[in-house]
């Protein structure tokens, strides 16, 4: 449930804050809510909790670029595009986790780019096998238990 509040007349502070920990960093504005007016509100258990005496509302530096994603990310250009990613990015991360893919082997541009070329072909080559065998286990199952070797001389 959404709350929306008259901001201008019932905050009484906007304080600046900005967190010291490196992993969980934070900036933004903290409004404070006046105590009077939040004890007479209905909606206050909703808004603030049964203990809390006063709504605080933080609100982050990056919000509203947030919110301007979050509504890109609804389209439905952006889902075609999310798609085509998504089925990319498995790929990638085949690559990385069992391919080596995350640390370059060697030094300089050269050996990275050969070193990526190779794990590409070698990612290509176990796609490309998988394939061929699922159609030659498919038609042996349609045949019924026809010679291995004729099946791979048919589909050779």
């Amino acid at each position: 449930m959404y709350i929306t509040y008259p901001i201008k007349k019932l905050f009484r502070n906007k304080k600046y804050y900005k967190t010291k920990r490196e992993e969980d960093y934070r900036e933004g504005y903290r409004y404070s809510f006046l105590k009077k007016d939040c004890e007479k509100c209905n909606f206050r258990e909703e808004c603030a909790g049964k203990k809390a005496k006063k709504k605080v509302l933080s609100v982050g530096l990056n919000t509203a670029e947030f919110y301007s994603m979050s509504q890109e990310q609804k389209d439905d250009t952006f889902k075609e595009k999310y798609h085509k990613r998504a089925s990319i990015e498995s790929k990638n991360a085949e690559q990385k986790r069992f391919h080596d893919l995350d640390g370059a082997k060697g030094y300089g541009l050269r050996s990275v780019s050969t070193q990526a070329k190779l794990t590409a072909l070698a990612v290509n080559l176990k796609t490309i096998l998988r394939i061929v065998v699922k159609k030659t286990t498919d038609f042996k199952k349609k045949i019924g238990g026809y010679c291995k070797r004729n099946i791979l001389l048919f589909i050779s």
